[in-house]
């Protein structure tokens, strides 16, 4: 005859591990809820204002491609905007930036206002990359107003600005 061994400990088990799982579901999610005043959008704006010399509402008119003498299979678009707000920087209604891209990517801009932030060399203004636009929202507008309060206007050194 077959004896058939107690469940009870599989049943054990199996409860410790859901609560463990459910305890890292629950922190993970508390990783990306707003901490304290402003959520991650909100930070990486603050950041992208506080670490370039230009930030403004925009909206992209044209966009073209620019031949690059910078690195072989290197894209160089010029992009041109039309500018609504300005909360760093010159005050100024129209510019153009570079945007080096790799090979493949396109020129594509959003067509609706949006908040850039961007860097400004010998040659004029540049893409600093990465989490350097954000939606034009009325949250995200004030956050960058805000934002561009606290700057330093001496300020010399941009970190997203060193490549």
């Amino acid at each position: 005859m077959k004896t058939s061994k107690p469940q009870s400990g599989k049943i054990i088990v199996l409860f410790v591990s859901m609560v463990l799982m459910g305890g890292c579901q629950a922190y993970t999610a508390e990783e990306v809820k707003p901490v304290g005043r402003f959520g991650f959008v909100e930070k990486a704006l603050i950041d992208a204002v506080d670490q370039t010399p230009f930030a403004a509402v925009v909206r992209h008119v044209s966009a073209e491609r620019q031949a690059s003498e910078a690195s072989e299979g290197e894209l160089v678009f010029l992009h041109h905007v039309e500018v609504r707000d300005v909360f760093r920087g010159p005050k100024i209604d129209r510019l153009t930036y570079a945007l080096f891209a790799e090979p493949g990517e396109s020129d594509a801009a959003p067509a609706e206002w949006v908040i850039i932030t961007l860097c400004q060399g010998n040659e004029g203004y540049q893409w600093p990359g990465t989490g350097a636009i954000f939606p034009a929202t009325e949250e995200l507008v004030a956050v960058a107003r805000e934002a561009s309060r606290d700057v330093d206007p001496e300020q010399q050194v941009f970190e997203q600005c060193e490549w």
